[in-house]
């Protein structure tokens, strides 16, 4: 889980849910900590309601929903124009912080919420 002060001051999506933030190796060893904090931003205001995946995508112009409005393709060259691979953000709920706390061994979770960044050929 990310311990970085810059996460954990607003670690919310805009529709109140608590998280844990977790990154990947990989994507916390290839992209800079700002990049990363800028698509936290994002992901927070867009995983509301239905959705629960946000696409960063290089390719993409402009930000559309699909698959019935759980997926957002977000254009990431809006944030960063030398990444050239799909990164996600999942919202993973445990159900309930038990569910959670016993899955990744730490009594001290408060939330059943997990925010995942990964590259997609980590998926």
């Amino acid at each position: 889980m990310i311990t970085q002060p810059e996460f954990t001051a607003q670690n919310k999506t805009a529709d109140g849910k608590v998280l844990e933030i977790l990154l990947t190796s990989g994507l916390l060893a290839d992209v800079d900590v700002l990049t990363v904090k800028k698509m936290v931003d994002v992901a927070r205001e867009q995983l509301i309601n239905t959705v629960s995946w946000v696409v960063f995508c290089p390719t993409t112009d402009k930000m559309t929903f699909e698959d019935e409005g759980r997926t957002c393709r977000y254009p990431l060259r809006k944030i960063d124009e030398t990444i050239k691979e799909n990164i996600y953000a999942i919202l993973d709920d445990y159900g309930s912080v038990e569910a959670l706390q016993k899955s990744a061994g730490n009594p001290l979770i408060t939330t059943h919420y997990v925010l995942t960044l990964l590259f997609a050929h980590e998926y």
